[in-house]
């Protein structure tokens, strides 16, 4: 599974996995998490709904 840079059609699956998990991370809106990814310093992508990693 290549990991790649994240692309804008990144946001939508990465948000609901980011929810689906939000005991262990946090809950953010849509737009919150939009932000987050923007001031991230690393953010990478595997395959859809595979995951995400963000710094």
């Amino acid at each position: 599974m290549p990991i790649r840079d994240f692309i804008a059609d990144d946001l939508t699956w990465t948000h609901d996995l980011n929810e689906e998990h939000a005991v262990e991370l946090s809950s953010l809106t849509r737009e919150g998490f939009a932000e987050l990814i923007n001031k991230a310093t690393y953010v990478r992508a595997a395959e859809k709904g595979a995951g995400a990693s963000v710094y």
